[in-house]
């Protein structure tokens, strides 16, 4: 029986135990008449030994930013629909199991997006026997980057967003011994891996570090693979803002490694801010220049579209035109359509023709 109200992936056991392994230092900025240094909110995040001039270098996540092409595009800008072969064996996986169809219903929404953005890896998100609306909004994690990517003018559903253990809740595994356990968590985790293979983004944000941790435990059958700690993320690593080079099959991505937004939740005060400053600076160096992107995009379809629909009305009114004519003739209809259509479908037709052309002026007239 799957139960979907406690999930792995936000679950507080797995934060408290890793809390203080992965706590921010935060010692109080020493004194230096350098105003640079002093104004800096990100200070405390770097070794106050370190030499500024290594501080001032672009770190490897702005070397990756700086090099993106944003520039508006089909093939950035292609969707990953929820009808792709890709999503047959997620569907399988859950009808195998018996779950509710909602469950798979949202992990498609969340993996649908488009394919030239970056991929968002997560852990697995809570309340997903919901309706989409309501799993974003008493998810804590999904609700943070809600509001983080309509900040840059995108939304859920413009990103693809991946568990990296896909619907496998504590109860799940709970209810299974530890070999059943071992092979559903091996299975869960190469569904995930294959999809990354299918899809091929060029870059994953990796906002789950504590998966490193949790595979560990008895829970999911002390389950391993290199390629778990490849993909996950760190506090450490997301301070330096690494970004390595990953290599899966045929496949190879940058993964920006970043941290699960549910650690902002467990810190109080200036260390929640810090937190919350350094996860939102990491999402907006990554998503700003397709947010941009995204506005000119849709300027240049909407563009494309008046300029169709101008075109359309025009040969409307050209075939209103004909079609009157020919009805002065013969206002039967032509006799070739007898046999195919009732007495009445050129009237029909004729409607139809208007309907579209008042459409369409309709269109021309509204914002889109």
């Amino acid at each position: 029986m799957r139960t979907t109200n406690v999930i792995t992936s936000d679950s507080e056991d797995v934060l408290s135990r890793h809390l203080e392994k992965t706590r921010i230092s935060n010692p109080n900025p020493p004194e230096n008449d350098d105003k640079t240094l002093s104004v800096n909110p990100f200070l405390h995040l770097f070794d106050i030994d370190t030499p500024f001039e290594w501080r001032t270098k672009p770190t490897e996540l702005e070397n990756l930013v700086n090099n993106l092409n944003t520039t508006p595009n089909r093939r950035t800008w292609n969707y990953l629909s929820p009808e792709n072969d890709c999503l047959k064996d997620a569907k399988a996986f859950c009808e195998r199991f018996g779950w509710s169809e909602i469950i798979f219903m949202n992990f498609r929404r969340l993996l649908c997006g488009y394919q030239g953005l970056p991929l968002i890896l997560l852990m697995n998100p809570k309340n997903d026997d919901l309706t989409f609306e309501e799993m974003v909004n008493r998810t804590p994690t999904l609700f943070w980057i809600k509001q983080v990517l309509e900040k840059l003018n995108l939304t859920l559903d413009n990103v693809m967003v991946l568990d990296m253990f896909p619907f496998l809740t504590n109860d799940f595994l709970d209810s299974l011994d530890r070999k059943e356990r071992k092979a559903r968590v091996k299975e869960s985790f190469s569904l995930a891996i294959e999809l990354i293979q299918k899809i091929r983004p060029s870059i994953v944000l990796s906002c789950q570090c504590f998966a490193r941790y949790t595979y560990q435990y008895e829970r999911w059958g002390w389950f391993t693979d290199p390629l778990i700690d490849v993909l996950s993320s760190s506090m450490s690593e997301a301070k330096q803002q690494r970004v390595p080079k990953v290599s899966i099959g045929d496949h190879t991505f940058h993964v920006i490694k970043a941290f699960h937004p549910a650690k902002i939740s467990y810190e109080d005060g200036q260390e929640k801010q810090v937190i919350d400053n350094l996860l939102r600076d990491i999402f907006s160096k990554v998503f700003s220049g397709y947010g941009k992107s995204k506005a000119l995009y849709k300027k240049s379809l909407k563009d494309k579209l008046d300029a169709t629909a101008t075109k359309l009305h025009k040969i409307g009114l050209k075939y209103l035109d004909l079609m009157s004519r020919y009805e002065r003739i013969e206002p039967s209809g032509p006799a070739s359509w007898a046999h195919e259509v009732k007495s009445d479908s050129f009237s029909e037709l004729k409607r139809s023709m208007l309907e579209i052309l008042i459409s369409v002026k309709k269109l021309q007239e509204e914002q889109l």
